[in-house]
């Protein structure tokens, strides 16, 4: 009998952590890492171009968020244009790395 009171407890937690990544249209998370960074402002430049890496060349994100009047510009590993709408508030979740960082999650509004 104890397994079946677990059950109902083991469902709601694993929908508690689903709910948040499912609920809301502006999150996309794309990894998992607790020990990420953030950085948030307006979108005010997006460019995808590849740069050199890993022997030869990786796609990266160019982002440039304004926070506080003050431009911040990011480099996220492949193509993550369609995540960052021009002018539009973002908070950005990411893994740091040497030629580029990895997004954890990015929410919009």
């Amino acid at each position: 009998m104890r397994s079946v009171a677990v059950l109902p407890l083991a469902v709601a937690l694993v929908c508690s952590l689903a709910l948040p990544m499912i609920g809301c249209g502006g999150v996309t998370t794309v990894g998992f890492k607790s020990d990420f960074q953030t950085a948030n402002g307006t979108v005010s430049s997006v460019q995808v171009s590849s740069i050199p890496g890993n022997g030869g060349f990786i796609l990266v994100t160019f982002v440039t968020l304004q926070a506080n009047g003050f431009p911040n510009q990011f480099t996220f590993c492949d193509d993550h244009a369609s995540q960052f709408p021009m002018n539009t508030s973002v908070t950005v979740n990411f893994n740091p790395g040497q030629n580029c960082n990895q997004i954890v999650v990015v929410i919009t509004g």
